[in-house]
This record gives C-alpha cells, structure tokens and sequence, in this order.
C-alpha cells in the first residue's frame, strides 16, 4: 500500500444512508447489504446527502455482483476462494 494511499473505513450497514447516521461523520462510502445484492451510496460534501452509485468510488473496478455472490456462501474460506478466482 503507497502512502498515498486513501484509509478505507468499514461502517456497519443502518437500513437507511439518508437517515443522517453516516452524514454527520462523513462516511464517504456505504455499501448496504440486501438480498438483491450490494448498493453503493457515495456522501456530498456539497449537499451532505448520499447518492446510490453504480459502483465504488474507494475501490473502482470492483465487481459488485461477486462480491454479492461470495457473501452467500456460506463457509468464509470458499468465499474467499470464489472471490479470489473471480478476480483472475
């Protein structure tokens, strides 16, 4: 990792990125869980509001819908290989 480099955040997911938990810490990225798959909410300064995205700001290139995917398995090791494998 470069020095340069942005420090990523984790925050548990609340139901709503609109409700004003994350705005007021300034989150700059949520992504919610559901059963669908992944939304990204990215936060502006600007209007301190979130805005779904199509994809991560934070880690562009990213494919969502494997994240989606490896997160349903169950056992956490083959997860990680699935996603390890997706990423080849």
């Amino acid at each position: 990792m470069s020095a340069t480099a942005p420090v990523l955040d984790p925050a548990l997911p609340l139901p709503d990125p609109g409700s004003g938990h994350y705005g007021r810490f300034r989150v700059p990225e949520v992504w919610i869980w559901q059963e669908t798959g992944l939304r990204v909410h990215g936060f502006d300064p600007e209007t301190a509001r979130y805005t779904e995205r199509s994809a991560s700001a934070l880690l562009p290139g990213i494919d969502l819908s494997a994240v989606a995917r490896c997160a349903r398995i169950e056992e956490s090791s083959a997860a990680i290989r699935a996603f390890r494998s997706s990423l080849e």
